[in-house]
């Protein structure tokens, strides 16, 4: 009887392990830090950006969509320079959040598997992190979900992020910067990612 149960608990975390190796994050080329984590420091840079985007988008479009692209000039200060390590990260939003290494982008028709970028959080929405050897260069948020419960997750972590780093998020596509000190804000920011279905 012993050897049976020892063989149904290898067999249960074998299971398991390929669960968690099966599972993909996947994010779309486009949305690569269209909604990131920025350095607070950086606040009076991003809402001139985003004011700049806001007067420009009305006259660039025509029918046929928008006739010209806008490209932003980078931020003075960047999440790598604040020298924020990927280990301390982890600490900070690990045990809130699963940490998926399989994260894929979609280039086109084609997948590439981002081994520089790593995901925290649920099957279809993600902190997305993005280091290069133990350093973190890019903080950012991707993709969507069915759930308030997984929305409000990912708030309280995002605001926890932003606490612990002094960073704001910053959604390009919306031109809305949201301060960690607005915890509401940020929860109901973070609602907007729940698509009914």
């Amino acid at each position: 009887m012993k050897i049976l149960n020892l063989f149904r608990k290898s067999s249960k975390k074998s299971s398991n392990s390929e669960q968690t190796e099966n599972k993909k994050i996947i994010y779309l080329e486009d949305s690569f830090c269209q909604v990131e984590l920025v350095p607070v420091e950086n606040k009076l840079f991003i809402l001139n950006q985003m004011s700049k985007i806001e007067n420009t988008v009305g006259n660039i479009n025509s029918e046929y969509g928008y006739i010209e692209c806008i490209q932003r000039e980078s931020e003075p200060i960047t999440v790598k320079s604040k020298n924020i390590q990927f280990k301390d990260v982890l600490e900070t939003i690990g045990a809130e959040l699963e940490l998926n290494e399989c994260v894929y982008c979609a280039i086109g028709s084609s997948f590439q598997l981002s081994e520089s970028t790593v995901a925290f959080g649920f099957d279809s929405l993600n902190v997305m992190v993005t280091r290069k050897s133990n350093t973190v260069e890019h903080l950012w948020i991707n993709g969507y979900t069915k759930s308030f419960a997984e929305a409000e997750k990912l708030a309280y972590v995002v605001n926890k992020l932003c606490n612990e780093y002094r960073l704001a998020v910053c959604d390009w596509d919306a031109c809305e910067l949201i301060e960690s000190s607005d915890t509401e804000s940020m929860k109901q920011y973070m609602n907007g990612y729940v698509i009914m279905s």
